[in-house]
């Protein structure tokens, strides 16, 4: 196994931010590990940052080959810009950059049915590329559902599911004061992010659960060195 693909239930949900907690990782470690983000639209500041967390080892171009000028899914860019997607293309990038580095952290755009192109969605680069994923759901009201719901999707497709990361983003912590009678703002958000983790926990006690906080992404790090190498870690 040499790479790995994160994906999300929508987008913004802090992939790019993930990605790149891995990357300063792997930088200290000297892990050979290179991102990838085949494709982006609307701007490069996600394939940027990348890159700037490998400490200028990679370009944002090498680690975006392909960009499309509109903020649209790639399909519907694609279309406005009469410009469909080169396959040939995007799988010598990525073997360029597998040809360098030893193992690959693949980041899709948007949701995991967004579409690539009218055949292909954005979870479907796990089986063209033979990668496990890590499923990124922002840790707020209404996570549980749109976990279960990427999970069906991926299981559909027969994805391995090597972790699913609760993030925690700013603004998934508001709740409108009209869903809190007795609790506080506050104290409602509190719930709701670490019943989430609970409950999903218990609800799909077969995944590795980890959430935004410093000690998980460790975690997640060897988690994801693990599986790149094949060794048998375990939580401890």
């Amino acid at each position: 196994m040499s790479r790995i693909l994160v994906v999300a239930n929508d987008t913004n949900t802090g992939k790019t931010w993930l990605c790149c907690e891995m990357l300063h990782r792997a930088v200290k470690e000297n892990f050979s590990i290179s991102p990838f983000k085949p494709v982006a639209t609307g701007s490069r500041s996600d394939a940027i940052l990348l890159a700037e967390a490998t400490c200028g080892r990679v370009a944002y171009s090498e680690v975006n080959p392909v960009f499309f000028q509109a903020p649209l899914a790639p399909l519907a860019a694609s279309l406005i810009e009469d410009k469909m997607l080169d396959w040939t293309f995007i799988d010598r990038r990525l073997e360029y950059l597998q040809s360098r580095y030893k193992y690959l952290l693949v980041e899709a755009a948007g949701g995991i049915l967004t579409p690539l192109d009218r055949q292909s969605s954005m979870c479907d680069l796990a089986t063209r590329w033979t990668a496990p994923v890590i499923l990124v759901v922002p840790n707020k009201l209404g996570a549980i559902s749109q976990t279960r719901a990427s999970v069906e999707v991926l299981l559909s497709r027969k994805i391995e599911i090597l972790a699913i990361v609760l993030n925690e983003l700013p603004e998934a912590t508001q709740v409108p004061l009209h869903h809190a009678q007795i609790f506080s703002d506050d104290s409602i958000s509190q719930i709701t992010r670490s019943s989430n983790l609970a409950i999903l926990r218990e609800i799909l006690p077969d995944y590795k659960f980890f959430t935004s906080q410093p000690s998980d992404l460790n975690l997640l790090w060897k988690t994801i060195k693990a599986r790149l190498t094949s060794s048998p870690y375990q939580d401890t």
